[in-house]
């Protein structure tokens, strides 16, 4: 696993893909489709994407959160920041990884993560394990009376 210059960005395993390639033009039809989606939502999102056929299939999963939930303050649209910050986040992925077929970025607003999942064999995904542990370890602390 390699860092990118960025302390949010990290640029993971050996897969690369070709310019100009099928993958790469998945992967921007992967990029509009997020940001169609996150311009019309309305709250924290979460979504797990992806366009094309294997070998060329792209893949992403991304996460956003409204400031409000993080540090109780940020009024505005919610819809509009997530879509910048995912927008934000495919560029300096772009910047920090070229052609990484799996690379994640992370930030105080978003989270976004490229993938590749296999139907056998297992998947690389830091991302997905990072969530669930995350949840794992609020679920196990939560009390019912």
């Amino acid at each position: 696993m390699a860092f990118g210059a960025s302390p949010y960005v990290e640029c993971v395993g050996n897969g690369v893909y070709a310019a100009n390639s099928t993958y790469e033009a998945n992967r921007r039809r992967l990029a509009g489709l997020l940001l169609a989606e996150t311009a019309a939502a309305k709250a924290s999102y979460f979504m797990d994407r992806a366009v094309g056929y294997w070998p060329n299939r792209a893949q992403a999963i991304f996460y956003c959160r409204h400031r409000r939930y993080v540090d109780g303050t940020g009024p505005g649209d919610p819809s509009s920041s997530c879509a910048a910050c995912i927008r934000g986040a495919f560029l300096e992925v772009e910047r920090e990884c070229p052609y990484h077929r799996v690379a994640s970025f992370y930030s105080r607003n978003c989270t976004l993560e490229f993938t590749e999942f296999r139907i056998f064999g297992s998947h690389s995904s830091i991302f997905s394990e990072f969530y669930h542990s995350t949840v794992l370890t609020h679920a196990s602390n939560l009390q019912f009376t």
